[in-house]
């Protein structure tokens, strides 16, 4: 069987199965579950660009404390 006939009939089973089975198939797979996203190399560029600046001290960057404190700021003017 082929990896498109395996991953279709996964896909009809995963739709079917009981919460158990749902769940003993999620604990197999778990740590081979990676993101499910990708960036296009434009963004990639950007990103890595960003951080090279940021660690040549050329940009300012902020924790996810100031972060949320500035968000919290702009809220309540």
């Amino acid at each position: 069987m082929n990896a498109v006939a395996i991953k279709g009939r996964l896909h009809e089973y995963i739709e079917q199965a009981d919460d158990k089975h749902l769940a003993a198939i999620y604990v197999l797979l778990e740590k081979e579950i990676g993101p499910s996203y990708q960036y296009d190399a434009a963004t990639l560029e950007m990103l890595y660009e960003r951080v090279e600046s940021d660690l040549k001290g050329l940009s300012k960057s902020y924790t996810a404390e100031e972060a949320l404190a500035s968000v919290r700021n702009t809220k309540n003017k």
